[in-house]
């Protein structure tokens, strides 16, 4: 793949690490194709992004059906061939109040877990016809092991994590790759025991372009060694640590 520019669909590119992983991809002469919510002037990031020849935008909510059918309807129908689907796009919200506030959650799920397979659904046919193609999950350490801050952010990231499980058997004799990210703290600079955007961009640039035997990479080392080894002692014990560790990454 190092070489050949490929055209690129990345979601949620307005900022964090949509944003870098789209500046790392032009940055290397592939063509990106980036969607999200916010209007095209609306951040600094996507104002970046848009002076580089390279750069398509659509404006979509990626959480309704209608328009994400008719968004990719017309990525096709310009001509564009898609060779690569980071699904990137997702968010966190208080979804602990009062016991579970289901709204917050249902929303976390959907624009986590079913906006991602919505793609999918939708890209999967056209890469089965070619016989190619790439989709990478941006999922989470927490879906090796939960938030106690979130009940809804962590079982969308363990479920996006073992859809691709489960995409990887199914199509295993297909030349489709299912590449699984899952990082821990990420921020604009390097938050302790995380990582910065632009580094885990690289990471995950470099992972995709190297076409490395691994589908599941995950990453900084610390944190998902932490996140394995906690399921080793009680979830009460463990939940009173992540309530201390939380509060100290969001200090520093």
């Amino acid at each position: 793949m190092q070489g050949i520019k490929k055209n690129v669909l990345i979601t949620g590119v307005s900022r964090g690490l949509g944003y870098h992983i789209s500046r790392q991809f032009l940055a290397e002469g592939h063509n990106v194709i980036g969607l999200s919510r916010s209007p095209l002037d609306d951040t600094v990031p996507l104002s970046t992004l848009k002076a580089n020849v390279n750069f398509t935008y659509y404006q979509v909510d990626i959480t309704n059906q209608q328009e994400v059918t008719k968004t990719l309807s017309d990525i096709y129908s310009s001509g564009i061939t898609l060779d690569i689907v980071i699904l990137n796009a997702g968010g966190i919200a208080n979804d602990t109040q009062e016991g579970l506030d289901y709204a917050n959650f249902a929303k976390i799920i959907e624009l986590n877990f079913l906006s991602a397979m919505r793609i999918i659904g939708i890209v999967l046919p056209k890469f089965l016809e070619r016989k190619s193609g790439v989709f990478v999950a941006i999922s989470s350490v927490a879906a090796i092991r939960a938030l106690s801050s979130s009940i809804g952010y962590p079982a969308s990231k363990s479920a996006l994590s073992m859809a691709f499980e489960g995409l990887r058997l199914h199509h295993s004799n297909c030349n489709i790759r299912f590449i699984t990210v899952q990082p821990g703290f990420l921020a604009e600079k390097k938050p302790t025991l995380g990582t910065a955007y632009s580094k885990a961009a690289t990471i995950i640039y470099k992972h995709i372009i190297s076409k490395r035997k691994s589908e599941v990479i995950s990453f900084p080392l610390s944190i998902v060694v932490l996140s394995q080894v906690s399921r080793l002692f009680p979830d009460k014990v463990v939940g009173k640590l992540l309530a201390k560790l939380l509060k100290f990454t969001k200090k520093t």
